[in-house]
């Protein structure tokens, strides 16, 4: 095995545990949206607990989106890849070019780095919330003096 396959395939699997991690937080973030909307009942609750349920719910949903767009260019860079070999050999009567290179769309690179961002503020959030879920922000037995100020 030459030097080249030994980094091609140390590459190879690199992008194989890489997709295998994103594919375990989609699972994750996907799974705790389910189980806050399904256990959250939303009576009692103050103006801020409902803004942080909001932004946890939000986080969670944008992280797997962009976690699934960036899944998306795993197979959008294969696809132009076998194109790009297809025209190459359908221009060239000779044998096929030894390598064949595309870039992925710079959209990928931003929605891989978008999703982190957003994994990290849906981390953030989700202990905010469970946080002022057991403080009382303004407890119901002492309310304001009723009457003329």
């Amino acid at each position: 095995m030459t030097d080249n396959e030994k980094f091609e395939e140390k590459i190879k699997l690199q992008k194989e545990k890489e997709s295998d991690w994103t594919k375990t937080c989609i699972t994750a973030t996907s799974t705790m949206i389910g189980i806050l909307i399904a256990l959250t009942d939303g009576k009692n609750e103050s103006i801020a607990t409902k803004y942080l349920f909001v932004s946890t719910i939000s986080s969670l949903g944008l992280c797997t989106l962009c976690g699934l767009l960036y899944l998306y260019s795993y197979s959008d860079t294969a696809h132009r890849l076998v194109v790009k070999y297809l025209e190459l050999t359908d221009n060239l009567s000779q044998k096929p070019p030894k390598v064949v290179a595309v870039e992925s769309h710079k959209i990928f690179y931003y929605l891989e780095k978008l999703f982190f961002v957003f994994l990290v503020c849906s981390f953030i959030t989700i202990v905010l919330y469970g946080i002022s879920t057991r403080i009382e922000f303004c407890p119901s037995d002492t309310s304001l003096p009723k009457g003329n100020l």
